[in-house]
């Protein structure tokens, strides 16, 4: 047991004791009310003068009333500490946000109510049914809890504080991801843990959000460089001969000012997606992103003149005026295009892949 743990049960039995001690006032009470009784039995029941000269009258109520009092002052302490580890407890759960739960192996001591938040479920639903808390687990988490079960209730030694991520399907917020913290301690020869359940849904979501930032551009959700870098790693092989297609609005500027900033983004997300619309056609098209401002870049198999006619080829339908509903009206605009063709040699150099798209930009300016 750790220190910490013991330090604890140290705490709580100095607590004991002097709440033992508070209650003491109820000896002399039990000892008066079993006196009464005693005398009202010999006068009732012998139908004899009482003297509290007999010592011997004294002996056995007197016993009586110490184990009666010393009972009494055990069993109100008990009550009291219980009730202020209640209020305590209720006091620490009362306004947080997880989910505080104590647990045998196979049962649940105590769950703060803040599992129906989380779960949609009354903690009561899960102290009667504990198997009923991993029917909602996602089934591709369900092995891997299990396993973290299996080393959480072990007796081999163990780190002093697990912890797992995993999801949760729930009736009224769909799948949650929680933080799963658990610590556990011997009780009496009883292995308890204390669970923590932590709501960290927002917590991916703003990773995932990070993670896609890093490599999709925000606008038009097309790769940026960084994600064009990471696809030329997965799809090109050693030594692909390739040709990088540079394509831009040669207008975009006079379009911001004369229209709106708005109209402009707009017109660049229309070309990101007929420019996704050309890769997705072409078998030979390796991936489309947004290079820089009004830039993009394709990542195309082949040599610069085969690449170079079956883009502009399609031409006339990349620049087909955009209608911005706002006006009412159609805004043409003009695509301008760079060619260059190069070998990769090594598609996990970013720094050769960087210095190539550089140099397909300056051939389209």
């Amino acid at each position: 047991m750790s220190t910490r743990t013991e330090h604890n049960r140290g705490t709580l039995d100095r607590l004991f004791w002097r709440i033992f001690l508070w209650k003491l006032w109820r000896l002399p009470l039990a000892l008066l009310i079993v006196y009464a009784a005693a005398i009202v039995q010999r006068i009732v029941m012998e139908h004899i003068q009482f003297h509290l000269s007999d010592a011997r009258a004294w002996l056995v109520p007197t016993l009586i009333g110490i184990l009666f009092g010393l009972f009494w002052s055990v069993i109100s302490a008990l009550k009291t500490r219980l009730r202020w580890e209640a209020e305590l407890l209720a006091h620490l759960v009362g306004d947080a946000h997880d989910v505080l739960v104590l647990r045998e192996r196979t049962r649940f001591w105590f769950i703060s109510p803040q599992i129906k938040a989380l779960t949609g479920y009354d903690a009561d639903v899960f102290r009667l049914s504990p198997e009923f808390f991993e029917s909602l687990i996602h089934p591709d988490d369900v092995a891997a809890w299990r396993r973290y079960q299996e080393e959480i209730w072990s007796e081999k030694p163990a780190p002093l504080i697990h912890q797992y991520a995993f999801r949760l399907r729930t009736p009224h917020r769909g799948v949650v991801w929680v933080r799963h913290q658990v610590s556990c301690f011997a009780f009496h020869g009883i292995r308890i843990c204390r669970c923590v359940l932590h709501d960290i849904s927002e917590e991916i979501e703003l990773k995932r959000v990070v993670s896609r930032l890093q490599h999709e551009d925000p606008l038009t959700g097309l790769p940026n460089r960084h994600g064009m870098f990471k696809q030329c790693t997965q799809r090109l092989a050693p030594g692909s001969h390739v040709t990088f297609a540079v394509v831009d609005v040669v207008d975009l500027r006079r379009i911001n000012l004369n229209e709106s900033v708005a109209v402009g983004d707009a017109i660049l997300r229309t070309i990101a997606e007929r420019l996704s619309h050309w890769v997705e056609a072409q078998p030979a098209a390796l991936c489309v992103g947004r290079l820089v401002g009004d830039n993009f870049v394709l990542l195309v198999e082949g040599a610069c003149d085969a690449v170079q006619a079956a883009l502009l080829s399609e031409r006339e339908a990349l620049e087909q005026p955009y209608y911005a509903e706002e006006s009412g009206r159609y805004i043409p605009f003009r695509l301008g295009f760079g060619f260059y063709e190069a070998d990769i040699t090594d598609p996990a150099d970013q720094a050769a892949l960087e210095q190539l798209m550089q140099r397909a930009y300056k051939n389209a300016h």
